[in-house]
């Protein structure tokens, strides 16, 4: 199964003319192999529900998120169009090489957006909760406008995620106050994404820097013209240091509602493999834009793991082993309806 583009020409074009050409185009702007990674609010609720979470509760959480993340790819790409024509490496990104026109993304996001809020409210009528998916949407929108040119952006999107998690958490406990514990993974939220969204602007630096962008990386002294620089050893102490710091909240976490044996036996070689990948990822040449991605890519997917492990003992075996398993499967199942093939990094991510 060929991805679509290594056919010949005429057959890209009859390619994203079909109905399937462009529901696949979409599915590629929308990074769908990495909707799978996406619940955040599901852990918020079931931080609080446990196993008492209904089915319904759980797949209306699942695809609010897996939505929110796609409309939040899409429109960064859609705000980001003119920057990433600049670079060869983007070029086969849907908007870039033009299998999707800007107009149909913005119709597409506004419709996202829309989608979202119904289903927030299907949910839950409280104000707060209401509130902060409110909060989520207009931060990932500023965040995606922003990002290029102002120092510290990446903050708005580690909050829109810190949002996004109250949210789910508040659609179980409606006018009850949140416990201690909920803010505290909340904290470990909001440093995961924000490190995530740090270490994927690693990968774009030399293109940032040529269109004067001023990203975090490239303040804290990461130079896009050496793959060498003392500077860069400025980075790299802030970059780590959030890591450990997020291990340090996930373990204190795990004190706090009380280990299994079997949960150290397994965060702790994850702890330990996350960290040493993110040491490769900053350490690496930046002129290796492809090994960045690839690296980042199995820190994030590991990372993700952490958090469900963490919660088994108040959400059960079962739906720990699903947060663990499922997001994978999906992953691998998206990969090849997308590009052929099982696992792979899609070219212009």
């Amino acid at each position: 199964m060929l991805a679509p583009e290594s056919k010949p020409y005429w057959q890209r074009v009859l390619y994203r003319m079909s109905i399937v050409g462009l529901a696949k185009e979409y599915g590629r702007l929308c990074r769908l192999q990495y909707l799978g990674f996406g619940f955040v609010s599901l852990l918020g609720a079931v931080s609080i529900a446990g196993t008492g979470i209904s089915p319904t509760h759980l797949v209306s959480l699942v695809v609010l998120n897996g939505i929110f993340v796609a409309w939040g790819f899409a429109d960064n790409d859609y705000v980001d169009k003119e920057i990433d024509r600049s670079s060869t490496d983007l070029a086969e990104r849907p908007l870039v090489g033009d299998s999707v026109s800007q107009e149909g993304v913005l119709v597409f996001v506004k419709i996202a957006i829309l989608l979202t809020a119904v289903l927030a409210l299907a949910l839950t009528r409280d104000p707060e909760a209401l509130m902060m998916i409110s909060g989520a949407v207009l931060l990932v929108l500023l965040y995606d406008r922003l990002s290029k040119r102002v120092f510290g952006s990446e903050i708005l999107y580690g909050a829109s995620a810190a949002l996004l998690f109250l949210f789910g958490a508040k659609t179980v406990t409606g006018d009850a106050s949140l416990p201690f514990f909920v803010w505290l993974l909340t904290s470990i939220v909001f440093l995961e994404h924000l490190f995530f969204n740090i270490a994927g602007s690693l990968k774009d630096v030399a293109n940032d820097a040529a269109v004067g962008a001023t990203t975090t990386v490239l303040v804290l002294g990461v130079n896009a013209c050496s793959d060498r620089q003392p500077g860069r050893w400025k980075f790299l102490a802030a970059f780590i240091g959030m890591k450990l710091v997020t291990i340090a909240l996930i373990v204190a976490a795990l004190v706090f509602v009380g280990p299994q044996p079997w949960q150290w036996f397994l965060l702790v070689p994850i702890a330990t493999r996350v960290t040493i990948l993110s040491v490769k990822i900053a350490l690496l040449p930046i002129s290796e834009r492809r090994s960045i991605a690839q690296l980042l890519g199995r820190e994030e997917l590991l990372t993700k793991t952490m958090l469900p492990i963490m919660l088994a003992g108040t959400i059960g075996i079962t739906l720990t082993v699903a947060l663990v398993a499922a997001p994978f499967a999906w992953f691998c199942a998206a990969n090849f309806l997308l590009y052929g093939k099982v696992t792979t990094l899609n070219r212009g991510f």
